[in-house]
């Protein structure tokens, strides 16, 4: 079997379901679509059959019927985790499923191993951490989890750029590990004839833009720290850190306060939500574990 080498795909799950989600039971909208995704779930009940198209945005109904569908043995013989693109008009069943009645079909890359209980995903711990693309695909969880990071990381990005804080991007390489007081990663560079580490941390990079003049600076990126590894720790991962000249303590408290909570709002659409079955707030002010070295009276905080 041969597999195409492009699909004309124009449309997502998401975006048929704000655009036909009036469309009433047993409903015709008279428009064709061509959808492109994983098939997660399939159903032959004999001259009909159902499949579920999963892509980026979402899920999809695929309704097939014997008298419609081109091939349709073929499509009732596939198997799940196939890669297809689908065309066909968007309808929505008696049942009230928005679906897309299959008019045509193709396999764009057959799947070659089990893709996990339709109803839990894949269960395997060691699958689900050694193999993270199928983890993704299989478990909409860890599809929700992701997509919430990138949500968190533009907020807290695009609220410092309208603060005035200008984006950097420092060395990953130093010839002196530095920042904060963890073993480091060391590698050698053939050219220089020198050993290097990958960066524990920005932090001395960032100070030395602020003594250039950048009074705002910021830089989110990969940090490397070769210690323990557990469900808690990483020996790499993402650090936002950031400088202001003029501020103190106090001034970034207000900050990250405000940095935290927006994001919360952003992506969550609120400050109130439950963590691993746990209540959590991010409704600002937050509470001040004050030492005893107060900031003076009558000092307010910078925005």
């Amino acid at each position: 079997m041969t597999t195409p080498y492009t699909f004309a795909h124009s449309d997502y799950a998401a975006d048929l379901r704000d655009r036909y989600g009036d469309l009433e039971a047993g409903g015709e909208s008279g428009v064709r679509a061509a959808v492109a995704g994983r098939l997660m779930l399939l159903r032959d009940q004999g001259k009909l059959a159902f499949g579920t198209l999963r892509d980026s945005s979402g899920e999809i109904q695929l309704f097939a019927l014997a008298a419609v569908t081109g091939d349709f043995e073929g499509f009732c013989q596939l198997h799940l985790g196939d890669w297809i693109g689908v065309t066909g008009e968007v309808v929505r069943t008696r049942k009230g499923e928005l679906s897309v009645k299959v008019a045509s079909w193709e396999v764009l890359a057959a799947a070659r191993h089990n893709f996990g209980d339709k109803w839990s995903g894949i269960a395997d711990h060691d699958v689900r951490y050694r193999h993270r693309e199928a983890d993704l695909w299989a478990n909409p969880d860890a599809r929700t989890a992701l997509a919430r990071r990138s949500a968190v990381i533009r907020s807290m990005r695009e609220r410092l750029w309208a603060q005035g804080f200008i984006e950097v991007e420092t060395p990953i390489l130093n010839v002196v590990p530095s920042g904060a007081p963890a073993r480091p990663f060391t590698t050698h560079h053939n050219a220089f004839d020198v050993d290097f580490s990958l960066r524990i941390a920005p932090e001395l990079w960032l100070k030395r833009l602020v003594v250039g003049g950048f009074e705002r600076i910021f830089e989110i990126g990969r940090v490397f720290r070769n210690e323990g590894i557990s469900p808690r720790h990483n020996p790499e991962f993402t650090m936002i850190e950031l400088y202001v000249a003029y501020w103190d303590v106090y001034d970034m408290m207000a900050l990250t306060e405000s940095l935290c909570a927006n994001a919360a709002s952003d992506v969550l659409g609120g400050t109130e939500f439950t963590y691993q079955g746990r209540a959590m707030s991010f409704s600002t002010p937050w509470a001040r574990r004050w030492s005893s070295a107060r900031r003076p009276s009558g000092a307010t905080c910078s925005s």
